[in-house]
């Protein structure tokens, strides 16, 4: 399953480890590692960077979208899985 980060850009959600603001020192030195070892993915389409998602491949996706905005998204998708499994196990 993928969830959209806005401007037509998609992740994965089983790859999703952490999705966060960009505002600390910690995870602006994350960023800043990830782009010299060539593992940022900047997902904005030029717009200021709002969040950043972490990924279990240790790549750092740059998303325009709000933090909240994201895991309200990922959230939801993970409530419709859990609900579709409850229905499978139910049958």
């Amino acid at each position: 399953m993928i969830i959209p980060i806005g401007h037509e850009n998609f992740v994965a959600v089983e790859e999703v480890v952490v999705i966060q603001r960009l505002d600390s020192a910690p995870a602006r030195a994350f960023k800043q590692v990830a782009e010299q070892s060539g593992r940022l993915i900047n997902a904005t389409n030029g717009r200021k960077a709002r969040s950043m998602i972490l990924m279990r491949s240790n790549h750092v996706v740059l998303s325009s979208l709000e933090v909240g905005a994201v895991k309200k998204r990922f959230d939801r998708l993970m409530n419709m899985l859990d609900q579709s499994r409850q229905d499978t196990q139910q049958s």
